[in-house]
């Protein structure tokens, strides 16, 4: 019985130390990473690929195969985001579907948390007679998380990643 205690307890160990020796980012890599960003959130111009979708209400939604971006084009936006979810009043009169908007944000704000390395960017807009408001976290790594809440529609979240504004032709 005690030598598979011991044998157990010893790929257990053996376990949490390969997995603690896994690379990972040194404060520096961070550091530097989360100046890249900044700067690049600091053109104004940028995009925010989303790979993932998270309604309030069942599992996770991979996206990779259809078009979730927001484009920031300085207090202007380009979003088209695919919504699962429920909607709890209001009319929407079209057949889209999903979150999508062109035009100018109200109440941008960018927000740099220097001691967490992230950057927080939240706006508000107004699409097909609904609120929309949005709180984006940037990571370090470029990861981007954004919540959106919906006047008419449960809220969703989303996961993808921030790069420069890609050329469009």
């Amino acid at each position: 019985m005690s030598y598979f205690r011991i044998k157990y307890g010893f790929a257990i160990l053996a376990s949490i130390l390969f997995l603690s020796c896994g690379s990972s980012e040194s404060t520096a890599d961070k550091q530097e990473n989360y100046q890249r960003l900044t700067s690049i959130v600091k053109t104004g111009e940028f995009q925010i690929d989303n790979q993932f979708l998270f309604p309030m209400q069942g599992g996770q939604i991979d996206l990779t195969t259809n078009p979730a971006y927001m484009k920031f084009y300085g207090d202007s936006v380009s979003i088209h985001l695919p919504y699962f979810g429920t909607r709890t009043s209001g009319n929407l009169t079209t057949n889209k579907g999903g979150i999508v908007y062109e035009g100018l944000v109200s109440d941008l704000q960018v927000q740099e948390l220097d001691n967490k390395q992230q950057l927080e960017i939240s706006f508000e807009c107004t699409a097909r007679n609904e609120h929309l408001s949005f709180d984006i976290i940037i990571y370090s790594s470029g990861k981007a998380t954004t919540d959106v809440k919906l006047s008419n529609r449960l809220g969703v979240s989303y996961q993808g990643v921030l790069s420069k504004l890609k050329n469009e032709k």
